[in-house]
């Protein structure tokens, strides 16, 4: 009986996986990371096969891939739990300059994660008038236009006057977003780093690793429905910027 229990929740846990990486991939994100559900589905399901047919691996290999699982368990806790820090960040009023992390765009406009960013940049620049704003990303081989040109557009459609947006567009990632907007911003200015709720963390040690010295984050939404993904995903980016030492 316990046996089959297990192979029921292994499959059921599969079957999941499977339907929320086709359901990721529909949120046209511009990443291939939605494969991961895909390999997770698999993982799911081979496990299910061999409890099944109650194969045990040698014992060395169970030690092994136990102490690594809790190794990664444990270095994905502590990387969520500082993703987790940013999720509510409002930044400080009166700031000089917010800059706004590009993300996805269609031939429709800003994709569905930059809009929350958009917004919330919106609603910022519209609440502090002195605030100047730095739209940032360079056009992917997948996107009609760069990413700054349309989050500009964007803003000035919803009232926001040109003259206090600026536009880095060369910019491919996280990273050069903040290190080509670094020299558009006047030497003792406070910043703010718009991005979502997930990312603020990453996206404000990055800025402070690249040079901003009074920095902080503004959070944008999220679907919820999105989060695991956004999160399994932060996770892993954040891990790994900390061991190349970007962060």
């Amino acid at each position: 009986m316990r046996v089959l229990a297990l192979t029921v929740i292994l499959c059921a846990l599969g079957v999941l996986s499977a339907v929320y990486g086709l359901m990721v991939f529909s949120l046209r994100s511009g990443t291939a990371f939605f494969l991961i559900w895909f390999v997770i589905a698999a993982l799911c399901f081979f496990g299910a096969f061999l409890v099944r047919r109650q194969i045990k691996p040698a014992l060395w290999v169970r030690i092994t891939a136990g102490a690594a699982g809790a190794l990664l368990i444990a270095a994905f806790a502590l990387s969520l739990a500082a993703i987790l820090t940013g999720f509510d960040d409002k930044g400080e009023e009166g700031l000089d300059c917010i800059v706004v992390l590009g993300a996805q765009v269609t031939a429709e406009g800003p994709g569905n994660v930059l809009r929350y960013r958009l917004d919330a940049a919106y609603d910022y620049l519209a609440a502090n008038p002195g605030t100047i704003c730095i739209v940032c990303g360079g056009q992917g081989w997948n996107e009609p236009a760069s990413e700054a040109s349309v989050m500009g557009d964007y803003l000035v459609a919803r009232g926001i006057d040109p003259s206090r947006i600026i536009l880095e567009d060369s910019s491919t990632s996280t990273l050069e977003n903040l290190r080509f907007a670094l020299p558009m911003i006047p030497d003792g200015s406070s910043v703010g780093v718009v991005t979502n709720n997930f990312h603020v963390t990453r996206a404000v040690l990055m800025a402070k690793a690249e040079g901003y010295k009074n920095v902080c984050g503004i959070a944008a939404g999220m679907p919820a429905l999105w989060l695991p993904n956004s999160l399994l995903r932060e996770t892993i980016s954040l891990t790994l910027h900390r061991l190349a030492g970007n962060i």
